[in-house]
């Protein structure tokens, strides 16, 4: 009877542990590969460092723009605009001129391409696509001998530019569109559904989130602002540390989704090696238009489950299963579990440079294989 008994508890686990696992459909994404570019010397491919067979500094987010590709060599001060996978319009910085790069050097072979010296141009870095044929690009500005840290050190600020996809400049974008200060620290950036630009950055140590129209600022969101939503009437621990961890706007909702991280503080206050001790995240959504706080989650307690980005109206949490597996939960603003996307990387891992999703929902990996740059976009 025991032993009866037992099969039935088994048989009741199984079938529950299949239920839930049909309940929660998993949607595996598999790869579309858009553009594929060579990785040598020649003016029209793509030219990145090189050292024991390695390439470097591939940018982490390069920009598609419908059937444009748009990549940044930061060593070589220039921008590629690509078109059915061959080289449109190079856009280079004025600086070139006094020292071109091997392949900027003049040969015999007249250039298929256009090329446009800007003078605003110094170092690109990450790259957004816009919505109207238009791209945004990170501006690192080398360290000058007037420009030094606290330190006493050269230090390099950021600014942002604007181009549209023949090269044209647009706009320079300084922190909360002053034209004249910089950023300091820029961490992510990106075009919602009305085409104006969210960029996450930091100052004095703390984030911000700024929304920009035409170089225009819209909206901006500190940490003290993060911070009193998500934390507002909650009682927090004398040994805890509540901290606005991440901020990231809906695509087309005027809504932000603020995600705030609460960490036990060390035993020993002079014991400077000790780290926080992760305890849970807080997730919340601020609606810009009538300052309405939602909550999604306020006791998400796996450290491994990495806020991402919102997905429509909905959020995504991303987790590394192994090396070359991820998987997206889709949560509701309510905080119900939808579905899982989950991406495999086929072939060796250390080929695949970077993968991430855009506020428009798209979903792209990059490739260095068999001395090309391959564009990926999951669907």
């Amino acid at each position: 009877m025991k032993h009866k008994l037992k099969n039935i508890f088994i048989f009741f686990i199984i079938s529950v542990s299949m239920v839930s696992c049909a309940r929660f459909k998993v949607e595996k994404l598999s790869p579309n590969e858009l553009f594929s570019i060579p990785v040598d010397r020649k003016p029209d491919h793509l030219n990145f460092p090189e050292q024991k067979g390695l390439y470097y500094e591939i940018p982490g987010r390069i920009a598609v723009v419908d059937d444009w590709l748009v990549v940044s060599e930061s060593s070589n001060k220039v921008i590629k605009i690509f078109k059915d996978n061959k080289l449109h319009t190079l856009i280079s910085s004025e600086n070139n001129k006094k020292n071109p790069a091997p392949d900027e050097k003049k040969d015999s072979k007249k250039e298929d391409f256009q090329k446009i010296f800007s003078k605003h141009l110094n170092v690109p870095g990450g790259l957004a696509a816009g919505k109207e044929d238009d791209f945004y690009a990170i501006n690192f500005i080398a360290p000058s001998e007037t420009n030094k840290g606290d330190e006493g050190e050269p230090s390099g600020f950021y600014k942002i530019l604007h181009f549209d996809v023949k090269g044209k400049f647009l706009h320079m974008i300084g922190r909360q569109a002053k034209m004249d200060v910089p950023f300091e620290s820029i961490l992510w950036m990106d075009v919602d559904d009305d085409n104006n630009l969210w960029v996450l950055y930091k100052y004095v140590e703390e984030i911000v989130l700024d929304e920009y129209k035409d170089g225009e600022l819209i909206h901006s969101i500190s940490q003290k602002d993060c911070e009193a939503a998500l934390f507002n009437n909650v009682s927090i621990d004398k040994s805890e540390i509540a901290q606005c961890e991440q901020m990231y706007p809906f695509n087309s909702d005027k809504k932000v989704l603020m995600i705030g991280r609460i960490d036990k503080l060390p035993e020993k206050k002079s014991d400077v090696d000790s780290i926080y001790v992760f305890q849970h995240r807080v997730y919340k959504t601020k609606n810009l238009k009538n300052g309405k706080i939602e909550t999604i989650f306020d006791n998400m307690n796996d450290p491994e489950d990495y806020p991402y980005l919102p997905y429509s109206s909905n959020i995504l949490i991303w987790k590394t299963v192994r090396v070359d597996r991820f998987k997206l939960a889709v949560y509701d603003t309510d905080g119900d579990l939808v579905k899982y996307f989950q991406i495999d990387l086929p072939g060796k891992r250390n080929s695949w440079r970077s993968t991430y999703t855009t506020l428009s929902g798209k979903f792209y990996s990059l490739r260095v294989h068999n001395k090309s740059l391959h564009v990926v976009q999951w669907k």
